[in-house]
């Protein structure tokens, strides 16, 4: 089994023994980022009162990434906020 097979057949393991669905989130994004040698990641998803929220993050913080709705977030994780937007609206991934 190469690194990459072992990385993934670990973390699913590991997936499967959690039953907080914040916590297998964690683990999927993170498995994500270190299987494609990603800086940081993170998911974006809109809350019950149709907001978006980062909800989960990867090797930086939700906080640091920042208000998705008021493109406000820390320069050193800059991303395409009209990217985020336009994704949940047509409803697929970036």
């Amino acid at each position: 089994m190469n690194g990459l097979d072992s990385l993934l057949f670990d973390r699913t393991i590991e997936i499967f023994t959690r039953t907080n669905p914040d916590e297998i989130l964690d683990l999927i994004l993170k498995t994500i980022v270190s299987a494609t040698g990603a800086e940081y990641g993170f998911v974006v998803l809109r809350n019950g009162a149709g907001r978006l929220d980062v909800c989960a993050a990867a090797n930086v913080s939700k906080e640091t990434v920042g208000d998705v709705e008021a493109d406000r977030g820390h320069q050193s994780y800059a991303f395409s906020r009209t990217l985020v937007r336009q994704a949940i609206a047509e409803n697929r991934t970036v």
